[in-house]
């Protein structure tokens, strides 16, 4: 296991020059020493730079917020870092380089990296040959030392030990005449997590105990393990050799806090990376999500939530506040004590369903009146590749019967709209990848099991931009179609034009758009939220905008004008209490005369199983989240990228789903469907 987790240096190395040079962050060293050890450039994807940059930035705001402080500033002795398992990181000319104008900001600061002995030669190898890294470390110190001391400079000692063994480490660290009475940042970034747990422990309580002034212990580290996500994370590393043996036993926030005081430091904050995210400037959060082109939004929250910064103190003054104490951690809102009734969704197994091919990972998908579900598009199967093609389910007996001759040039990210009565659908929008939206329209009737291309009548209305995360619906006004699109995103983030309302002509041949004038309290730009009729009107709730997730409620009340060539949509907020949760990629479905169901998605903050399924009644305005009874297996699944059908009453029906990570692999959830009985307990 030793020589793969000698191997994840290789990868952190090179996906973190791969950031650099697209311009998420600068870090000239990592070029340097990525340079120095002979490494080709490779290319990451948008969600793993994202992903990096914030580990970067949040490992490098801790380091530069201690090094500041009064207590280490003040201190006779220099200040030190002490670098356990770090590979080629490059923190110590980050900090440098934070300052060019203040060259002695950092400059008396001693660097000492440890490491196995294969990697510390080859760290040293590169500072020695590269003069810009070099010039960083301070002179030469005597050159006859131990073989544990590999570098051995004024301001950097690069040491071979073992860091399992902190006697080992510890005698190392005497050789090159380390202060254990200095003010000191221990870093262990992604270090301990392979540790095993008695280790791990002793490693940080070895460093609690040795160190007698100011001192934080530094730990970037997963979390997370007992969710969809977090099992595929775990299978990922485990496949790769390199199991991550303690975060089944420290998995959350809290557990990390509590270990390090558990183990001698006398205060403790832990940070998920989702935080950090968000409390950086809007502009910067704008530009780092613009640097890409990037729609795997849902994946990067998750990243995010399954990774954690824990920082802990001893010997320094006042609170731990680097990140402004912000929660790492929310706990459940508890709206469901709010409202008296309660439901609970038990699992049925459902074997006729289970046979349903598992190609509907971002599929599109409308409940027709005959309890069944018409489907199109979507990406999965054995072999991993898009679906350009559409189906009807009978959630009854199970059976799928294709669709012929489908629009091939859409896979995901499109709407299927039912026509009220007739089992007939609209389909609009989506993408064949990121780079190619659409905007075409398809009518499917149930009669004839075909597609037809609705064609836009020349009014001087052009129709919609192509996009796709949007929402749309169809409603019956005066006897007539009225097909309504809302929200959504293109190439360049949320499209301008967020509401479009077209008239339908009586086959559905054609479609006329409006004019729109929005009144009323408009929920602006957003995507990936979720929208459902009631009563003629569309209820939208959640979504992203450009500078944060949502949770409002909002309705769109629609009328038509004599010209048959404008409309109004007058919004409203519905204020809801509690406050619903802020939550995108979830999906929604109209139960019963006046609630809504949600379910899944991705939070602000972590969302706890409990907290999957929840029920808005949109006339009381109150809601509260459904218990899920029944043994059913929700670390194998999750619900984003599905959609939701109530078919038969109170049978919840959710299809598809899953994630494609890109830094831990694909997980499609299995089987495709998954069936609930909503009822009262």
């Amino acid at each position: 296991m030793a020589r793969r987790v000698e191997a994840t240096n290789d990868i952190a190395l090179e996906s973190k020059e791969a950031c650099v040079r697209v311009g998420y962050y600068v870090d000239v060293a990592a070029t340097h020493m990525h340079q120095a050890i002979g490494r080709k450039p490779r290319r990451r994807t948008a969600l793993v730079n994202l992903g990096y940059h914030l580990r970067v930035h949040g490992v490098t705001s801790v380091a530069a917020w201690f090094f500041q402080l009064p207590a280490v500033v003040a201190s006779p002795l220099p200040p030190q870092l002490l670098s356990l398992g770090g590979g080629h990181d490059t923190l110590h000319w980050r900090l440098r380089g934070l300052c060019p104008n203040d060259p002695d900001r950092f400059g008396a600061m001693r660097t000492f990296d440890v490491d196995l002995p294969t990697v510390a030669a080859s760290k040293a190898r590169a500072i020695t040959s590269t003069p810009e890294l070099l010039k960083h470390c301070g002179k030469l110190v005597a050159a006859d030392m131990p073989s544990s001391v590999v570098l051995a400079r004024e301001n950097y000692s690069v040491l071979a030990a073992d860091i399992t063994d902190v006697a080992e480490v510890t005698s190392a660290l005497d050789a090159v005449e380390f202060n254990f009475a200095a003010p000191t940042l221990v870093l262990s970034e992604c270090v301990v997590a392979y540790l095993s747990p008695e280790q791990g422990d002793e490693l940080i309580g070895w460093a609690a105990a040795t160190l007698s002034g100011p001192s934080i212990f530094v730990d970037y580290s997963p979390v997370g393990a007992d969710d969809g996500f977090g099992a595929t994370m775990m299978s990922h590393f485990t496949e790769f050799g390199t199991r991550l043996t303690s975060v089944s036993q420290y998995n959350t926030p809290v557990d990390q806090e509590q270990r390090c005081v558990k183990h001698g430091w006398n205060s403790s904050v832990s940070t998920l990376l989702t935080t950090i995210l968000h409390i950086l400037p809007p502009a910067e959060r704008l530009r780092l999500l613009s640097l890409e082109m990037f729609d795997e939004l849902e994946e990067f929250y998750l990243t995010c939530h399954h990774y954690t910064i824990t920082v802990a103190a001893n010997n320094l003054e006042g609170e731990i506040d680097i990140f402004g104490n912000a929660p790492l951690a929310v706990p459940a809102c508890g709206g469901g004590l709010v409202h008296p009734s309660t439901f609970v969704a038990t699992w049925h197994p459902a074997p006729c369903l289970h046979a349903i091919d598992h190609r509907l990972w971002n599929a599109a998908a409308t409940t027709t009146p005959c309890s069944s579900v018409l489907y199109f598009g979507g990406y999965g199967g054995d072999n991993q590749a898009r679906c350009v093609g559409a189906g009807i389910i009978n959630t009854v007996s199970g059976t799928t019967s294709t669709v012929v001759n489908p629009p091939t040039d859409i896979t995901v990210g499109c709407t299927l709209s039912a026509i009220g009565a007739t089992n007939d659908a609209l389909l609009f929008g989506g993408r064949a990848s990121p780079a190619k939206p659409n905007n075409g329209l398809f009518h499917f009737s149930m009669m004839t099991a075909t597609w037809l291309k609705v064609e836009h009548a020349v009014n001087g209305i052009p129709p919609p931009s192509a996009r796709w995360r949007h929402t749309a619906a169809v409603v019956e006004l005066a006897s007539k179609w009225l097909f309504l699109v809302y929200g959504g995103r293109d190439m360049h983030g949320h499209v301008n034009d967020t509401t479009a309302i077209a008239l339908c002509s009586p086959d559905l041949s054609s479609v006329r758009w409006c004019e729109v004038e929005q009144t009323g309290e408009s929920p602006g730009l957003r995507h990936s939220h979720c929208a459902a009729m009631h009563h003629g009107q569309m209820i939208v709730y959640g979504g992203v905008s450009p500078q944060a997730v949502l949770g409002g409620l909002f309705t769109a009340s629609v009328t038509v004008k004599e010209d048959g060539a404008s409309a109004q949509m007058q919004w409203t907020e519905l204020i809801v209490v509690p406050p619903l949760p802020p939550r995108f990629g979830h999906s929604c479905s109209p139960f019963g005369e006046h609630h809504m169901c949600v379910v899944g998605g991705v939070g602000k903050v972590p969302l706890h199983w409990s907290e999957q399924i929840l029920l808005i009644d949109v006339e009381n305005l109150t809601w509260h989240h459904v218990l899920v009874g029944g043994d059913y297996r929700h670390r194998e699944v999750m619900w984003i990228r599905h959609t939701t059908h109530i078919v038969n009453g109170n049978q919840l029906v959710v299809l598809g789903g899953g994630g494609t990570c890109f830094s831990f692999g694909a997980m499609h959830n299995k089987p495709s469907a998954s069936a609930f009985k909503l009822a009262p307990p």
